[in-house]
């Protein structure tokens, strides 16, 4: 019987055991190199100690060489020098039995007591005949027994550094095997997660692909995870649904007066705009997402985009107005603006203050900001002023602005010299330093000047179709928002 897991459970056990494997090598290694390293502590300490004890008894030895050999030796130095080799000897009989090593300075001690006793020979009245010899050979005997446990010690610190070469070559094996170990548990569960769960999201993009392209007929995966299950089956749910909105002809229901409505709402925001002749000639892409139309209705009649050929006569009576200037400014607002709530301002011609400028230059309607002691309707996250200026022809005016700002002027109608050396035309747009606080504006006919000023945001600025944020990220954000409708949505 197969105990049925979440996705969140296999992860967890998955990742546990990658962690487990990894402290346990981990774990391993240290315990085994502080263990060799202990041991080989150990066993360079024991053989240093007797290096020591072998230099001072050769040392100590060679002192009562030279004592012997003098013609009358001093008995008293003598035997000090004795019991010191003596105290050396035993320190390192009882250093080898802690070690249990062999009892080489054991035989030391014998071979030293043989030395002592050929020597007293001959130092007898009438010593025995080849009294000398012996004393040469008993200490060439000892001399021999010291040097050879010299040796023995460095073989010992050679063999104790070879040990730990090998323990730790040993060591290093078994983590590349712990290494090892979690590359094939990663690589089995990411293989494992990829099985499970690539192929059914590759599916499920497909057919989100398609669903997009309008075509709702889609083949949904089967995965052995219940969460991947739950998910495709409330997709396969979204697309039922959608297909049958789609088989209620939409159109049909944004048909007539509230369908024209939409797109009288869309010319008004500047969305969408129309020629003389009531033809398509510009199609915002907030306005292609709202109507559901295309670049491939530009030149088209409104009333051959709207299917409905009928309403030609009703549009015709909203273009017989006459011609229509509009200037469509887009502001930019801080980032801690940005997800402010939406909102509308309706605001009058009436609303908007019409200030007379001096010497009879003209006039400046006052949008936004402030001008002559007076405030503009327009309310803004950021200080800005939008004045529509209408000069008088060869008339000439001087405007006072902030300094530091961020200042441009558009020329719509007309020809100005700019500070007495640039001269600016219609549809031409000049932009301005932020150092100064003054603007010279000459007019060579009547003309009709926008000025914008505003106080500098010094952020990012990543823009994409009708948003412009801070981020990708962040216009990334804003597409799913307004497809998912936080933007608001049309009322059927």
């Amino acid at each position: 019987m197969k105990l049925a897991m979440t996705l969140r459970t296999r992860l967890f056990l998955s990742i546990s055991a990658l962690i487990t494997v990894a402290l346990l090598g981990l774990i391993l290694g240290l315990v085994s190199v502080m263990q060799m390293a202990k041991t080989q502590e150990s066993s360079i300490r024991s053989n240093f100690i007797t290096l020591d004890l072998g230099l001072k008894l050769r040392q100590s030895l060679g002192d009562q060489l030279m004592m012997m050999l003098e013609q009358r030796p001093n008995p008293e130095a003598l035997q000090a020098s004795e019991q010191r080799y003596f105290e050396l000897l035993d320190q390192g009989i009882a250093h080898e039995q802690r070690d249990g090593n062999s009892g080489g300075l054991s035989r030391a001690r014998a071979d030293y007591q043989r030395f002592l006793a050929a020597f007293d020979e001959s130092q007898q009245a009438s010593p025995p005949p080849g009294s000398k010899e012996k004393i040469t050979e008993t200490f060439n005997v000892l001399r021999n027994g010291l040097i050879a446990e010299h040796k023995q010690a460095l073989e010992n610190i050679s063999a104790s550094e070879h040990k730990s070469r090998e323990r730790a070559l040993l060591i290093a094996g078994l983590l590349g095997l712990v290494g090892l170990a979690v590359l094939i548990i990663g690589f089995v569960t990411a293989h494992g997660i990829a099985r499970r769960f690539g192929g059914p999201i590759e599916a499920l993009a497909k057919a989100a692909d398609k669903i997009g392209q309008g075509d709702f007929e889609v083949t949904l995966p089967i995965s052995s995870a219940a969460e991947m299950n739950q998910l495709t089956r409330r997709f396969g749910i979204m697309a039922e649904a959608l297909r049958q909105h789609q088989a209620t002809n939409i159109d049909e229901l944004l048909a007539g007066q509230q369908r024209l409505q939409a797109v009288l709402d869309s010319i008004d925001d500047g969305l969408l705009m129309i020629d003389r002749q009531g033809r398509l000639e510009h199609l915002n892409p907030v306005a292609q997402r709202q109507l559901g139309w295309d670049e491939e209705r530009l030149g088209q009649g409104l009333g051959e985009a709207l299917g409905r050929p009928e309403m030609d006569d009703q549009l015709q009576l909203v273009l017989r107005g006459g011609s229509l200037e509009m200037v469509q400014l887009w502001v930019n607002l801080p980032a801690r603006d940005k997800s402010a709530p939406a909102g509308y301002q309706s605001i009058l011609a009436s609303d908007i203050p019409n200030v007379a400028l001096k010497g009879q230059a003209g006039s400046l309607r006052l949008i936004a900001g402030e001008f002559a002691g007076q405030h503009g309707p327009a309310r803004t996250f950021t200080p800005m002023d939008v004045w529509d200026i209408r000069l008088n022809s060869g008339a000439t005016t001087t405007l006072d602005l902030h300094a530091g700002r961020n200042t441009a002027l558009v020329v719509l109608r007309g020809t100005v010299q700019v500070n007495g050396q640039e001269r600016v035309q219609t549809g031409q747009l000049a932009l301005f330093e932020r150092e100064g606080e003054a603007l010279s504006l000459q007019a060579e006919g009547d003309a009709i000047v926008l000025l914008l000023s505003g106080e500098p945001i010094d952020e990012p600025i990543v823009g994409h179709g009708p948003f412009v944020m801070n981020s990708e990220a962040e216009i990334h954000q804003a597409f799913v928002d307004f497809q998912s409708g936080r933007f608001g949505r049309m009322q059927e």
